[in-house]
């Protein structure tokens, strides 16, 4: 029985609906894509997006001298602020049988 739910569950993580347009990125490559996109539709952006690039190049440090990253979470709340619907976050579980 338990083979069975994990084909069941198989089915249903990859049977996705994907429209021939939509792209799968990571949370850093969505990122990337989201300045450049608001770039080219002059999208003005706030400070945070500012801060948040800083972020991810590694440019503001801790109290004790460790870089300041730019998380999914952070990254997430940013693109579904300035392009709603545009980006969408899934979450995907894969089970390894046999292993």
């Amino acid at each position: 029985m338990s083979g069975q739910k994990n084909v069941l569950a198989y089915k249903i993580i990859f049977t996705l609906p994907l429209s021939a347009m939509d792209k799968t990125l990571s949370p850093q490559e969505a990122f990337s894509d989201f300045l450049q996109f608001a770039e080219q539709n002059g999208i003005r952006l706030g400070n945070d997006v500012a801060q948040a690039k800083r972020d991810n190049k590694g440019g503001r440090l801790t109290a004790k001298g460790t870089p300041i990253k730019l998380g999914v979470a952070r990254i997430r709340r940013l693109l579904e602020r300035y392009c709603p619907g545009r980006y969408e976050f899934r979450e995907v579980v894969v089970v390894h049988d046999g292993q």
